[in-house]
């Protein structure tokens, strides 16, 4: 999952998760007011951490849950679902 698009947020509901989810846009949770405007940050979805040069320290990702990994490492889900023909919660 390298160069993909990532949105950081305080807070979402699950039905705007499940929709970018399936537009392959990550949405991790976090502590948003430790971020300013123009930081470069380096994000590890499966370590749950991001970080970066101006930051001083690794900010708390919340974690994702494995099938949703497994969804956007498929690209999308129809792309999923192609593939494995069903979704295993």
């Amino acid at each position: 999952m390298a160069g993909g698009s990532v949105v950081l947020a305080k807070s979402a509901v699950c039905i705007l998760i499940g929709n970018v989810i399936n537009s392959c846009l990550h949405v991790p949770l976090c502590d948003t007011d430790k971020i300013n405007e123009r930081d470069e940050l380096e994000i590890d979805l499966r370590g749950i951490t991001a970080e970066g040069p101006n930051h001083g320290g690794k900010i708390s990702l919340s974690k994702f849950p494995d099938i949703m990994l497994r969804i956007l490492d498929e690209g999308r889900l129809i792309s999923y679902t192609r593939k494995y023909g069903d979704i295993d919660f």
